[in-house]
């Protein structure tokens, strides 16, 4: 292959794997952006390992689906989609693994009685919210979604979901304070 297929625009080189299957072209496209697929996930997952490991995960998905590119949008726009979500799918695995380390126990010096109160009273406070705002917490909490998919999911508008999440954040706050003032 000569230096020609450098010049080629991106839908072109990707017509030319999808027709051909040779893998020069698809090397045109890792090599023209890698290093700006590596520093969008520096950027967001702020760890040098992750973020090359992102990296390479992206290439896989991209290369295992471009013939289901559809031409529809840019294959910068398709590319960049595809790195956020990826960036953003690892944050939660993250966010999750962090969690669970936590709440499998390092051993922290409470009174064991006293914080079982204590988590028995704030479980007791979020069950006294209405039904929705339970649902609108354990979605993003249990389930890791964003306030978007949340959003979609429950038909309702994203400002809506920052609401009631902020309010009844704010109410358990409020009501848990109130409660370690009464002991």
């Amino acid at each position: 292959m000569g230096t020609h297929y450098l010049n080629l625009d991106d839908s072109k080189l990707i017509r030319l794997f999808q027709e051909t299957q040779h893998h020069t072209y698809f090397e045109l496209l890792y090599n023209r952006y890698a290093v700006k697929v590596y520093s969008k996930c520096l950027y967001l997952l702020e760890n040098d390992e992750m973020a090359k490991d992102v990296t390479q995960d992206i290439f896989i998905k991209i290369f295992l689906n471009i013939n289901a590119f559809q031409y529809r949008s840019s294959f910068t726009t398709w590319l960049y989609a595809i790195t956020h979500n990826c960036c953003m799918d690892q944050l939660r695995i993250n966010q999750r693994t962090s969690f669970n380390r936590l709440k499998e126990g390092y051993d922290v010096p409470f009174d064991d009685q006293l914080t079982d109160d204590r988590l028995e009273r704030i479980s007791q406070i979020f069950e006294s919210l209405p039904a929705l705002n339970q649902k609108l917490l354990r979605m993003q909490y249990e389930e890791g979604l964003e306030q978007s998919e949340i959003a979609d999911q429950l038909k309702i508008k994203v400002c809506a979901v920052k609401m009631r999440q902020f309010r009844s954040r704010r109410k358990i706050y409020k009501l848990f304070l109130q409660s370690l003032k009464d002991e």
